[in-house]
């Protein structure tokens, strides 16, 4: 329909899933990619659990926490996620500059959040955007960095 001319609020879906696909294609690939990180993390997440997937057990950049922040923020406005809980935190080393050219290294507290697909509905449908092989891959992983 964007290379029609046709105003996406005038398309008529065949299906549930149709619908979804055509909002899931209002994301960037990066937030396609995390929501499907997350579906394969489970139904209900935690940051933490997302973070150490996403950053496949290296350590996490600030700038890539606020990237996750703002799709989970998309997401959760968009109703796909929704926040269902805050408690506890969770450590993230943050580089400064002081000004003088010098970087140091600070250990700021994130406070730990837990996510969960409004519907079971959302989370097949972005569970079915992944290739198998894909999602067998991530599981793989997954594994491997949880143990």
């Amino acid at each position: 329909y964007w290379r029609s001319g046709v105003n996406k609020a005038d398309v008529l879906y065949s299906n549930v899933n149709e619908l979804l696909l055509s909002r899931l294609d209002d994301f960037k690939s990066y937030g396609r990619t995390l929501l499907q990180v997350c579906a394969v993390v489970g139904f209900e997440f935690s940051l933490s659990e997302l973070l150490l997937v996403q950053s496949r057990g290296k350590k996490r950049k600030s700038k890539q926490l606020e990237k996750i922040q703002e799709v989970l923020n998309k997401a959760d406005k968009e109703r796909i996620l929704v926040e269902i809980s805050q408690g506890g935190s969770i450590l993230q080393k943050k580089t400064v500059d002081s000004g003088t050219g010098e970087h140091s290294t600070q250990e700021i507290e994130i406070p730990e959040r837990y996510y969960t697909f409004t519907h079971s509905i959302w989370w097949q449908c972005v569970l079915g955007t992944m290739l198998e092989e894909r999602k067998r891959d991530m599981h793989r992983s997954m594994a491997r960095i949880l143990e």
